[in-house]
């Protein structure tokens, strides 16, 4: 598939879908680390600074997106961008993906560990996603979720 096509399926995917808690079910589904070694490579880490440093490294092996990461010292935001900046992100590719990241974050420190900020440029909120990310989706010119720096030092039960 081209990035497009890409972008155009998971498009036509979320058109399909009625409820906007979906994403999140799909992203969260037991066990999506044993689809893919990049993944299985991140859910290994020692915490999740390190898993999503790693994903960001190796996420072009799963599809064309990358992880943008800014960081200070008391939080990390990643910013999803398409390989191809004339390509806009489907809201159903963005939800899922970071619902991922918190899902998995989840899993792997047995922490309530629930994101500071989410802007997408178009934002989903259900009171569901609400719910399960604990905090409102702003709109914004980019698709950024940003964590407590403090969050992501919590010990992976799944290290190593």
């Amino acid at each position: 598939m081209s990035e497009q096509q890409y972008y155009n399926f998971m498009a036509a995917i979320g058109d399909q879908i009625s409820d906007p808690f979906t994403p999140i079910e799909i992203a969260t589904t037991n066990p999506i680390e044993s689809f893919s070694p990049p993944i299985f490579a991140a859910y290994s880490s020692r915490n999740g600074d390190i898993f999503i440093k790693r994903l960001a490294k190796y996420k072009k092996l799963i599809d064309p997106l990358s992880f943008k990461i800014d960081e200070d010292s008391k939080q990390l935001s990643i910013t999803l961008t398409p390989s191809n900046q004339q390509y806009s992100l489907p809201s159903f590719l963005v939800l899922s993906e970071f619902a991922f990241l918190v899902g998995l974050l989840r899993k792997t420190t047995k922490e309530a560990i629930s994101p500071l900020k989410i802007t997408m440029t178009s934002p989903v909120n259900d009171e569901q996603v609400i719910n399960f990310f604990g905090c409102k989706i702003e709109s914004g010119k980019r698709n950024t979720i940003t964590f407590a720096k403090k969050d992501l030092q919590v010990n992976f039960i799944s290290y190593n």
